[in-house]
């Protein structure tokens, strides 16, 4: 793999996280399917993995990233914001409870729910793509 040909070191709490570190030089790669993100305190060794990586895939360089999966990033010249405030309101959007109000106690503690109570879902589609997306 290129990766590991350019001296990277695969995470072993993220199998889709790949680092180099050289001297004060710290480089991370981010695999996500088709996306990578990369992060680096040093242009050089940005420039040596684009290049590796470029002579072996058709890649794209996009930039400074501004959203990556779910995650809004936002930077200034002392720091890097990251939220999730698109993706939530994105939900709220697909589960039409965007003007919902809010709620301190989500539901009463002293319910006691069963497999037997409640109504069954006639399409549980919906609900496990919203679960899907909240994990």
């Amino acid at each position: 793999m290129v990766v590991f040909k350019a001296g990277f070191q695969q995470s072993l709490a993220n199998n889709t996280l790949f680092v180099k570190v050289t001297g004060t030089s710290f480089i991370a790669l981010l695999v996500y399917v088709d996306d990578i993100m990369i992060a680096s305190n040093c242009d050089v060794e940005l420039q040596k993995l684009k290049t590796a990586l470029h002579q072996v895939f058709k890649i794209k360089d996009m930039g400074a990233p501004k959203f990556f999966l779910g995650l809004e990033i936002a930077r200034n010249t002392t720091s890097i914001s990251i939220c999730q405030r698109k993706y939530a309101l994105d939900i709220l959007v697909t589960t039409r409870m965007l003007s919902c109000k809010s709620s301190s106690v989500l539901m009463d503690p002293l319910v006691h729910l069963t497999k037997e109570s409640g109504v069954r879902l006639t399409d549980v589609r919906p609900y496990r793509e919203i679960i899907g997306r909240l994990l």
